[in-house]
């Protein structure tokens, strides 16, 4: 029994401590551009944000249609925009992937949120879609990383 909770406790210190998150972040003036929500003529913007909490020290990856698309800290979002038409978002972390599909329409933005809660060994990802006022609120007190494609 000790070494079950010596274990849960060495599972549970690496997802918070873990090393220090660090991703490419763009400038303010393209941040603040993002935070305006116009969809570039079109196409479709898709914003992905990763909130803090247990797992904050670590990298999300986001793959979008087989392609790295960037990396997730705590409290950073990325802007995708793309063509209309069924696209595929994958969000890694460690031990965890979540994918999905969406068919986006010209001229909307979508949202999704990102977290990690604890689970009995290890962090369990969320990745999941959420409404346009929370969406615009959560980007809004989160940074833009820089995507890569």
């Amino acid at each position: 029994m000790k070494k079950l909770i010596l274990l849960i406790f060495i599972a549970c210190s690496a997802l918070l401590v873990g090393c220090v998150a660090s991703v490419p972040m763009t400038s303010t003036a393209l941040d603040s551009e993002a935070k305006k929500f116009a969809v570039e003529p079109g196409k479709a913007s898709i914003y992905i944000n990763c909130r803090g909490g247990i797992g904050n020290k670590m990298v999300w990856q986001v793959i979008l249609d087989g392609r790295v698309a960037g990396s997730l800290a705590s409290d950073t979002y990325l802007l995708l925009n793309v063509l209309p038409g069924e696209h595929a978002i994958t969000v890694t972390f460690p031990g965890n992937v979540k994918q999905q599909k969406l068919n986006v329409e010209v001229g909307r933005n979508y949202y999704y949120d990102t977290s990690v809660s604890m689970g009995w060994t290890s962090g369990i990802l969320h990745f999941d879609p959420i409404n346009e006022d929370q969406g615009r609120e959560e980007v809004m007190g989160s940074k833009r990383v820089e995507a890569t494609n």
